[in-house]
């Protein structure tokens, strides 16, 4: 296997008293798919968000790629490759399904670089993969809460993402979606 795309070594978080995180270390290799398993109130979530920048760690180091990002904002961290899907789908309610995609085509992978009619082929063709093509236009407030999952994963899938995180990606979904690649 090739060096850790992920190194995760002594990872603390503290909230007031209570210790979500104790001294938490793991490497993950490029192309690993690796799984957390545990109780509710486990920090499975606490540690996605240490690592997507969302929560910083108190303790620890957290390298990507190589890189410390222990301090790096989310949005940087996003920049630099690593994504994450949400337990519980945000989408952008007020936006359509293929306008949730291209937020993230247009912000972290093009920076502005392609027309809207560009970014938004490449949008439906995550949705395709996805099996929402159909549901483009449709509002993201009205979809259900599979679609929603769905949508939420090729919102993730849209930052071509080098790591990709996904929490609780299929609870309370029975089927399993098949990702082209």
């Amino acid at each position: 296997m090739d060096a850790a795309i992920l190194q995760i070594s002594g990872v603390t978080k503290v909230f007031g008293g209570f210790t979500a995180l104790q001294g938490v270390s793991v490497d993950i290799g490029r192309g690993e798919r690796f799984g957390l398993i545990g109780p509710n109130g486990s920090g499975k979530t606490t540690l996605i968000n240490c690592i997507a920048g969302t929560l910083r760690n108190d303790q620890g180091s957290i390298r990507f790629d190589g890189e410390e990002v222990s301090r790096l904002p989310a949005w940087q961290r996003t920049r630099r490759g690593i994504a994450r899907s949400f337990q519980i789908p945000r989408p952008f309610s007020s936006m359509t399904v293929v306008e949730n995609l291209v937020v993230p085509l247009e912000y972290v992978v093009h920076r502005g670089s392609l027309h809207k009619a560009d970014t938004r082929g490449e949008a439906i063709e995550i949705l395709k993969g996805m099996g929402l093509a159909e549901k483009a236009d449709t509002p993201s407030n009205q979809l259900s809460q599979v679609e929603l999952r769905k949508m939420e994963l090729a919102r993730a899938m849209a930052a071509r993402p080098r790591l990709l995180i996904s929490d609780e990606a299929m609870a309370g979904d029975r089927k399993s979606t098949r990702l082209n690649s």
